[in-house]
């Protein structure tokens, strides 16, 4: 499919991720892929808007790209931009909501938090 074969909404919400929808990662995630961020600040987060559906101890099954293992802190940790991606996005044709309402600020805590579980 070339991009000419989308219908015309479908190109304006492609249009508005690639003007609108991007961000700065340096300022989520160091050299090393360890979150910049306040992970007390993201458990709370964590537990008001994640745990519902991810457990507890955020591993709920997850059916992700291949190579992931069911465990956010092992996704947080191994792939931390896959998991900015999928916070800040969602994931289509899953139940991921998206959590762009967040500011950045919290999205880094979220992902500090993240990476603390197992």
């Amino acid at each position: 499919m070339v991009l000419a074969d989308l219908p015309t909404d479908e190109l304006k919400d492609l249009a508005l991720f690639v003007c609108c929808g991007q961000h700065d990662i340096g300022v989520l995630i160091d050299k090393n892929g360890k979150a910049i961020g306040n992970s007390l600040r993201g458990k709370d987060i964590f537990e008001n808007s994640c745990a519902r559906c991810h457990q507890p101890d955020g591993k709920a099954p997850l059916y992700g790209e291949e190579g992931d293992v069911s465990s956010l802190g092992w996704i947080a940790r191994e792939r931390p931009a896959q998991a900015v991606h999928k916070i800040r996005n969602g994931v289509p044709n899953a139940d991921m909501l998206s959590l762009r309402f967040l500011e950045l600020e919290r999205i880094g805590d979220l992902l500090a938090y993240l990476q603390t579980l197992d």
